[in-house]
């Protein structure tokens, strides 16, 4: 921009010269006929100097330009400096006037941060004192409802002392009463069963007396019969002897031994025959 300025001042300056040109020529005309022929003579020697004089008029005028235009732009360079100098003195005043009203919304947040703080504080407080007296009352009445069961506790127990005090005296006057009937029945059972053993063991010993006697009774009828039967076959010959005398008697005795034994009249084992004498009579039982 500085350079396009440049050239217009320089267009107008060299219109600007055109017509100074002009005038300085028709002012020359007339004071060539107003001076003397040597003035005149010498002018017209120093003509064709003119267009050098206004060339370095031009320079000059050129050279004021740039000078006045370089101070233009100091000064408008300096103005923007003074107008940026005062942007940033007015932004760092507005920046520590935020910095300020951060700073006092900051310490009003505080103030009133501690100020709920304070005031939760004092609800915890009246809350707390609140819960503590209600445990207090709880408390109280937890007492007062202990020692109304207490009392309770207390007569019930004295009445049931003396419910089981009289308990224990019909209980003493009941051991007692049982403990004669127990003896009475212990008694009782205890001649009951002496009597029962003595029944008993009188049964066996009448039972053993029959068995004895049946024995006895039965092995004289085996010996009698026994008698009969080796008289009935004396006259048989040896082994036909002795196989009547196993098949019939049953005897596991050699004929030789039962022969030599006859006249001893040995004793026959009941449970090896099935013999039954017809003159046994069953012995009555005590």
């Amino acid at each position: 921009m500085l350079v396009i300025a440049m050239f217009i001042i320089l267009l107008g300056f060299m219109s600007f010269s055109g017509q100074q040109v002009e005038l300085p020529l028709t002012n020359a005309s007339e004071s060539n006929q107003l001076q003397p022929p040597t003035e005149v003579a010498s002018e017209s020697l120093a003509i064709p100097d003119k267009q050098a004089l206004q060339f370095q008029y031009l320079q000059e005028q050129l050279n004021n330009e740039r000078t006045e235009t370089t101070l233009n732009y100091q000064k408008q360079i300096e103005m923007q400096r003074l107008e940026y100098g005062n942007l940033t003195e007015q932004q760092r005043l507005l920046h520590e006037k935020s910095l300020q009203e951060s700073a006092q919304q900051n310490t009003l947040q505080l103030k009133q941060q501690e100020l709920q703080k304070d005031y939760m504080q004092g609800q915890q407080a009246l809350s707390k004192l609140e819960s503590e007296k209600q445990h207090e009352a709880e408390v109280t009445h937890t007492l007062l409802s202990f020692e109304k069961e207490k009392q309770q506790m207390t007569q019930a127990h004295e009445a049931a002392l003396a419910i089981q005090k009289a308990d224990a005296e019909q209980r003493s006057m009941l051991n007692i009463a049982l403990i004669f009937s127990t003896i009475i029945i212990s008694s009782s059972v205890a001649y009951f069963f002496v009597s029962s053993l003595k029944v008993k063991r009188e049964k066996e010993l009448a039972k053993i007396e029959y068995d004895k006697l049946f024995a006895l009774k039965q092995q004289e009828s085996m010996q009698a019969t026994r008698i009969k039967v080796l008289d009935s076959i004396a006259d048989l010959p040896g082994p036909d002897k002795k196989e009547i005398i196993e098949g019939l008697v049953g005897l596991n005795r050699s004929y030789d031994v039962l022969e030599n034994n006859t006249q001893q009249n040995p004793p026959i084992e009941i449970e090896l025959t099935d013999l039954t004498p017809p003159q046994m009579q069953p012995v009555s039982k005590i």
